[in-house]
């Protein structure tokens, strides 16, 4: 591994993320493809599975779903194969969320509570919220909305006893409902 190689991938990675937070997808990806470049030739796979979720993102975001999808598969591959179980829940909640798009319920809802129970044994509080409002929109998109407002509620109170700041409300939704 070349150190200059890995100094080169987090900082393409970097500005592929300021490109994104900017809308500035085309540079985003571009920037990230390099990014992946680099991580490949330093070896660094866990980096490369970051780097390929943010790819999935960027698709996602542009409504270029099946690509995305392919991203965030070869992500989850990697992060399966460095034992990365953290971001492995990261990236089934993902896939989880373009499934629900595509319609493809069940299989969303099977990659959420892999991602829900990852997440749970982890004791990590913010995702496990994240999981109860990705697992709300699946039930409300589905019409199931006592259920969407069971795992919303669920979320908002972790969200409330942790005190968790990042987390965006899902109030334009339960709102809704």
């Amino acid at each position: 591994m070349c150190s200059s190689d890995l100094s080169a991938a987090m900082a393409y990675g970097n500005l592929g993320n300021l490109y994104s937070s900017q809308g500035r997808y085309s540079l985003a990806a571009e920037t990230y493809q390099k990014s992946r470049a680099a991580y490949q030739e330093a070896g660094v796979k866990s980096g490369e599975g970051r780097i390929l979720h943010s790819l999935g993102n960027i698709q996602y975001y542009q409504g270029n779903f099946d690509l995305a999808l392919r991203f965030y598969r070869e992500a989850l591959a990697i992060k399966q194969e460095t034992g990365n179980v953290v971001e492995q829940a990261r990236t089934l909640n993902a896939l989880g969320r373009l499934l629900t798009l595509q319609g493809e319920y069940a299989l969303a809802e099977e990659h959420h509570r892999k991602s829900l129970a990852i997440n749970e044994a982890s004791d990590t509080k913010a995702e496990i919220a994240r999981c109860y409002y990705s697992l709300g929109d699946l039930y409300a998109e589905k019409g199931d909305l006592p259920r969407a407002m069971e795992h919303f509620r669920r979320g908002l109170a972790l969200r409330s006893e942790e005190h968790t700041s990042e987390l965006q409300s899902p109030c334009n939704l339960v709102c809704r409902l």
